[in-house]
């Protein structure tokens, strides 16, 4: 009788096992770029050290890159991991593409992160191979700003003039939080004919305690930011919805910025 139970309660345990749904894999993190090495079919270009991070949340992710001509380069988008492959679909890029492109990334995991690679890259008709390296930076920790946000309104406010910025520049913005860290990521037209764009962003680390989150960047396209401790004001309106405010001293401006939990 024991041994019928036994063999009863293996069959129901691999029935469950067989039927049970399939968990997501995370690859969740802060992590900075030592290099990367693109080949187009006849060599190897290749860039040490790049000023490029790339934040993964649970179910999204935002990289950007400030080139030594301080030009800025982002994506941003939502992934799925499976064993060692990870496919992200663009929501939003720094050229100001929404498109749902997807991509094929091949990861490996290192002692320090991960290496990885793109095998078929299509860059203006001609395809590469692209392999980076990332190493993981130490998590600071969680909080209930952890996720990434889509800018929904902001107004600029000095003495009695409020500009709706969002209009006035077509501004897009996101901002992720993970980790302790952050990623801003922004792109807006430089003048009224809306024909030339600027891209822009921030990264650095974060505290957040009594409705106050502690900013400071450690790289940024704003040179005079960098090293700042910056408070930011929050109101967060439930898990999906939050306000901030930033005072600045020197142009007597406040901004007032809304964001939705994507």
């Amino acid at each position: 009788m024991k041994k019928m139970l036994y063999a009863l309660t293996a069959i129901v345990l691999l029935a469950t096992a067989c039927t049970a749904p399939k968990t997501e894999e995370s690859q969740a993190g802060v992590y900075k770029m030592d290099k990367w090495v693109l080949n187009d079919g006849t060599k190897d270009s290749v860039e040490n050290s790049p000023n490029q991070f790339k934040i993964y949340t649970a179910t999204h992710y935002v990289f950007a890159k400030l080139s030594v001509d301080s030009t800025v380069s982002f994506g941003v988008g939502s992934y799925k991991k499976e064993g060692n492959t990870v496919t992200e679909t663009n929501l939003y890029g720094g050229t100001g593409s929404d498109s749902a492109a997807n991509y094929t990334l091949n990861l490996t995991k290192t002692e320090t992160g991960y290496v990885q690679d793109i095998a078929a890259l299509v860059m203006n008709g001609l395809t590469y191979k692209l392999n980076e390296t990332y190493s993981k930076l130490a998590p600071g920790a969680a909080t209930e700003l952890d996720g990434l946000w889509k800018l929904s309104a902001r107004m600029s406010i000095t003495g009695t003039d409020t500009t709706d910025v969002l209009a006035k520049y077509s501004s897009v913005q996101y901002k992720v939080f993970q980790d302790g860290h952050f990623i801003w990521v922004n792109r807006s037209a430089t003048d009224s004919t809306k024909t030339a764009f600027l891209n822009t962003f921030g990264f650095g680390t974060f505290t957040f305690a009594e409705g106050v989150s502690t900013e400071v960047p450690s790289t940024s396209s704003y040179a005079s930011i960098v090293g700042m401790n910056i408070k930011v004001k929050i109101n967060l309106t439930g898990k999906n919805e939050y306000t901030q405010e930033i005072y600045d001293e020197a142009t007597k401006t406040t901004s007032i910025e809304k964001y939705t939990r994507l």
